[in-house]
């Protein structure tokens, strides 16, 4: 779990709810939307969820999952969504991962690992 939902025990049994309809979800339109949810609550579950199935994973839902990824704390998530900035052929995933890395504070290893010419 985030440092969040261990001090709150509703958030973290939400977490767990949302986690649960995603494992159940039919469809990518539903994995979708409960991604998001996962990553706006800044859950930790959100990138268990991606490490686990990101490879098998359509270019729409793999930029959803980047974008659920923005509010997720670490510099594991960081580093695996500049990953994907740089290396990802959809431009659309790119354009996922620029949007993950918005919130986040900007440091030298970000710095260091930006594509050059990216956006120039």
């Amino acid at each position: 779990m985030n440092g969040q939902s261990a001090n709150n025990p509703q958030l973290e049994q939400v977490e767990k709810e949302l986690l649960s309809r995603y494992n159940d979800a039919s469809n990518d339109s539903e994995r979708s939307l409960l991604l998001g949810a996962l990553g706006n609550a800044g859950s930790h579950l959100s990138w268990d969820v991606i490490k686990d199935s990101y490879s098998e994973s359509s270019s729409h839902i793999k930029g959803r999952m980047l974008t659920s990824l923005r509010f997720v704390p670490g510099g594991d998530v960081a580093d695996f969504v500049m990953t994907e900035l740089r290396s990802n052929k959809s431009e659309a995933v790119r354009l996922a991962a620029v949007n993950a890395l918005k919130p986040r504070k900007i440091n030298e290893n970000l710095v260091i690992l930006w594509p050059r010419g990216m956006f120039c």
